[in-house]
């Protein structure tokens, strides 16, 4: 494998990891978000449909 080679394959690697990293914590921010919510439902006064719902 040349440098070149190399040093572009170095390159892409960087880019996928940093990609990822941030396609993780976007994952991450919205599955909290989903989960706080419903956490605050489970508090509230739901019928019985609702609840199954939450669960």
């Amino acid at each position: 494998m040349t440098k070149d080679s190399q040093r572009q394959l170095e390159d892409e690697e960087r880019v996928y990891l940093s990609n990822f990293g941030v396609n993780v914590v976007k994952l991450r921010t919205s599955l909290h978000g989903i989960l706080e919510s419903c956490e605050l439902m489970e508090e509230s006064k739901l019928n019985e449909v609702q609840a199954e719902f939450v669960k």
